[in-house]
């Protein structure tokens, strides 16, 4: 016996045969609706050979096959799987099998075990488990841990799984003993869901009802039980458990470090120059704009320092990233007009604004025409409905121009003015939710668009004769009427003036800020003859391909947007880039040039690949001692392009007196031309966190257009820290200051008067003539003749209106003489027998008003419009006078007989005075 006498032979021994070893492996967790794959692996460790094997796999309800990978013979008759293997030698390598399942999507929460079993002829088995735990694939979205309004910190979950996912009891925490306990509750499948503190306090800063919380007073919601853990600001735990006090998630940030479900660094957070109520939310897939891959990392999330484009992102209350996560495209083809600023802007946007039926729309930074206040005033008028919102904060804060612009605007019973409005200093405090409202956008009876690289002021949009000159920024301006591009403007601008939802939107006038000092009046414009004009005619054309582009949400996509057309450039396309400043690094305060700047790098990129790269950059506001500014960009560029031998050169200029405000890349790809154009500069707060909104197109034209722009004021700019050599001035078309009385002001549209003013000595004016009948058949005209007697005094101003009582009600005072008898303490002029019309009435569209001494030899003459004198040079702008406008001399004692440099239009009629 085996148990015998020792020493001795054994009575019995164990026989040879087969042995074999099954193993199973899958993943330790998956969630309802996951596809998930399980390994088995089947080896013969005995001494003979198995035949007759048989490996049999019976799935649990909760799963359902989809798949395996093997040649052998396979069946399946309902949940049980088999695999008839036959022999397996000894000698031969172990056998995978892999094997793809799905959990059901209405698994319930727990363990799911899936057993194998191998058997032979002989009779030999081999058995192998697999447990997987089923976990709600419901993860944190977001956490906004820094309370604007005290109890408005929150957190938000979502849904990735494909079925409705029970919630009930689940909870949020930080780690120590305060939960906040959700009732019952479901979430449905890519739903967000945010739980919150205090459901009134979460409304004030995001604008929409939370989903759950603790307290509430005039936002009823769902009520959670528990405790609000309480976030700390710059660092903290967040637990998402489930009802049995399980982990599902975790996330870990700023100083704090999470003990389950987090591996590694926290996320940063805050950013050093993150401003109030900064939020971590998850990194999204620019494919799909769900949540990337789960890791339970840093890099999950859209913090991630090490992520230049996905990452290092910002998010405050009251942004709609996820309606706005996707550029709005259209290849439909449709209409484009382009128009260049400064010498062709005012033209095209004063054509549109006038062509309103029905409204005008105008999200900008700042509004500072009055011309173009001339045309909306005129559409008010007409029946148009006008809204605007603009920044409340701009840069030097905001002119007391916009000020008198608004005011008329929002005084009308169809115009309505808003601004953007922080005031974190003061109680109530409101927190807006940009840094800055920069984008600079129209929208015409709902159907077009135009869309802007300049503020709507005289430096965009000067409103100077051309003739001689003019002086502003080089911008550009688009027009379309490409519904996809439309539709995403009205969508974006419903969602930020949006006052019922934001309180950081206000009316004109409801703060003193907001509200233009009394007496106040706008300054005539200045007639700049610094740059000549070269593109004032605008090009219409169509394109096809559009893409609007906006900031925070799309600037920074690399599979679309600028970024993504940029990367379609290769050996042998073109790349013009004309900003205002590429910065020459992004990063917080303290950042060095290591930390790059994602657009610049794309340029050099795209120089890399092959193609021809320039970029011509502002050097009118540029810093040269500026570590991040132009030429420091400029420097830095032109010297990898030396040291890489790369078609790539950086300059600066200013061609059109006022800087480069342009903010415009052009991409040729093979035979496609594109441009991009809009509000969006090269900095990391103009990308990442400011509104700001950029047209990119298809077009032949505009693209030829546009690089003839470039050309032109790339063959003005130069290289970083260039010296200038300056030459004497030369004075052009001299005229020196007259002594005789002239024409000095008129109004020809609406109440209609006009001012003479005498800067030589005094004169006797009995019996001269004023009037605008050039002959004695003319039509329709009339002239009228001072009293005897009357006497022009060195250095006054007299004004004659055609009736003295409007005119007194009108500027409360009265004018020296009347045409028409309406008040005894005016005199009147007499009427003479020169020209056929009953009353002096001055054309709209064109006239002569002519100033002649007693002998009937002119003193002066004025023309405009369609108005002719020989000798005399027209006032040709008369679309720019509207019905509150008055032409004025200035300066008064100048007289060149060209009335387009002579006179200059007068937004608010200043009868009595005159400049010199």
């Amino acid at each position: 016996p085996i148990n015998g006498t020792p020493g001795q032979r054994n009575s019995c021994y164990w026989e040879p045969g087969p042995e074999l070893s099954l193993a199973k492996f899958g993943p330790a967790a998956a969630s309802p609706g996951q596809t998930i794959t399980f390994t088995l692996v089947l080896s013969n460790v005995g001494q003979l050979d198995a035949t007759g094997v048989v490996l049999t796999d019976v799935l649990p309800v909760t799963l359902t096959f989809v798949a395996q990978d093997s040649d052998y013979d396979f069946s399946q008759v309902n949940q049980t799987l088999v695999w008839q293997i036959g022999n397996v030698l000894t000698t031969a390598a172990p056998i995978q099998i892999n094997l793809t399942v799905q959990v059901a999507g209405d698994a319930p929460s727990g363990s799911v075990t899936n057993s194998a079993t191998a058997a032979d002829d002989t009779g030999h088995i081999a058995t192998a488990q697999w447990q997987v735990n089923v976990v709600p694939e419901v993860r944190l979205y977001a956490v906004h841990p820094e309370a604007l309004y005290s109890d408005d910190e929150a957190v938000a979950i979502i849904n990735l799984s494909d079925a409705v996912q029970d919630i009930t009891g689940w909870r949020v925490n930080d780690g120590g003993t305060y939960r906040a306990t959700l009732p019952a509750a479901t979430i449905q499948p890519d739903q967000i869901i945010w739980l919150t503190e205090d459901a009134d306090a979460f409304y004030t800063a995001f604008g929409f009802e939370p989903d759950y919380a603790l307290t509430y007073t005039a936002h009823t919601v769902p009520l959670m039980s528990g405790m609000w853990p309480g976030f700390t600001n710059k660092g903290d735990e967040v637990y998402l458990e489930n009802d049995l006090g399980q982990v599902v998630d975790a996330l870990a940030y700023g100083t704090g470090s999470a003990t389950t479900g987090w591996i590694g660094p926290a996320v940063d957070h805050p950013r050093t120059d993150a401003t109030d109520g900064d939020i971590v939310y998850r990194k999204l897939d620019q494919a799909t704009g769900l949540p990337v891959p789960d890791t339970d990392t840093a890099a999950d999330w859209a913090q991630d320092a090490d992520d230049p484009i996905n990452g290092r992102k910002a998010r405050f209350p009251g942004w709609d990233l996820e309606e706005f996560f996707f550029p709005a495209q259209s290849a439909t083809t449709a209409d484009l007009t382009i128009a260049i600023a400064p010498e062709g802007s005012l033209a095209l946007i004063s054509e549109t604004l006038a062509s309103a039926r029905s409204s005008i729309i105008v999200e900008g930074y700042t509004f500072e025409s009055v011309p173009l206040y001339g045309v909306i005033s005129d559409r008010l008028q007409a029946g148009v409905v006008v809204t605007m919102l603009l920044e409340g904060g701009p840069a030097g804060g905001i002119e007391d121009t916009e000020l008198w612009i608004a005011k008329r605007i929002h005084e009308h019973a169809r115009g309505t003015v808003y601004f953007w409005h922080n005031q974190t200093s003061d109680t109530p405090k409101v927190y807006d939710r940009y840094p800055a409202q920069h984008a600079k956008f129209i929208i015409v009876d709902g159907n077009r668009a135009l869309i802007s690289t300049e503020n709507f002021g005289e430096h965009g949009f000067p409103s100077d004769p051309l003739f001689d000159g003019t002086l502003g920024h080089r911008g550009v301006i688009l027009l379309t009427d490409s519904a996809g591009v439309v539709n995403r403007l009205k969508a974006i601008f419903a969602r930020d003036c949006d006052p019922a939802h934001h309180n950081d939107i206000v009316e004109y006038g409801s703060y003193s800020r907001y509200t233009v000092p009394g007496g106040y009046e706008p300054p005539p414009v200045i007639n700049w003859t610094v740059y000549s004009p070269v593109f004032t005619s605008s090009l219409q054309t169509t394109g096809s391909d559009f893409e609007l582009v906006q900031a925070p949400e799309t600037a920074l996509r690399d599979r679309d947007s600028l970024l993504g057309l940029i990367g379609q450039a290769g050996a042998d396309d073109t790349l013009l880039v004309q900003q205002l400043y590429e910065y020459h690094y992004w990063g917080e305060t303290f950042a060095t040039p290591a930390d790059g700047n994602p657009r610049l790098e794309a340029y050099i990129a795209a120089a890399r690949r092959g193609a021809s790269v320039r970029i011509l950059l502002d050097d009118y506001y540029d810093d040269p001692s500026a570590p991040r500014g132009n030429t420091a960009t400029c420097l830095y560029v032109n010297t990898i392009a030396s040291s890489e031998g790369l078609d790539l050169s950086c300059r600066l200029a200013n061609p059109t007196g006022l800087g480069v405000h342009s903010k415009m890349v052009l991409v040729r790809v093979g035979s496609a031309h594109y441009i991009h154009v809009g509000s969006i500069n090269g900095s990391e707060p103009s990308n990442r966190e400011n509104r700001e909104v950029a047209l990119q197109a298809r077009s032949d034209a505009a693209y030829n257009y546009l690089a003839s722009v470039f050309e032109h004021d790339w063959a003005l700019s130069h290289p970083p820290f260039t010296t200038f050599l300056h030459l004497p001035l030369v004075m052009r078309g001299y005229t020196p200051p007259v002594d005789y009385p002239v024409i000095s002001e008129v109004k020809f549209k609406g109440f209609e008067w006009v001012e003479l003013y005498n800067p030589g000595p005094t004169v006797d004016i009995g019996e001269w003539t004023i009037g605008d009948a050039v002959n004695p058949e003319d039509y329709g005209d009339r002239r009228y003749q001072f009293p005897a007697g009357t006497s022009f005094v060195s250095g006054d101003v007299v004004v004659i209106a055609i009736s003295g009582t409007e005119f007194a009600s009108v500027y409360g005072f009265t004018p020296d003489f009347e045409l028409v008898d309406t008040s005894p303490a005016v005199p009147e002029l007499v009427r003479i027998e020169f020209g056929t019309g009953e009353v002096m009435a001055l054309g709209n569209e064109g006239d002569e008003l002519l100033l002649l001494d007693a002998d009937g030899a002119p003193v002066d003459v004025v023309t405009w419009g369609t108005g002719h004198y020989p000798g005399v040079v027209g006032f040709a702008t008369v679309d720019s006078v509207y019905s509150d406008n008055s032409i004025e001399r200035y300066p008064a004692n100048m007289d060149s007989n060209d009335c387009n440099r002579d006179f200059r239009v007068r937004y608010t009629p200043d009868p009595g005075h005159v400049w010199e």
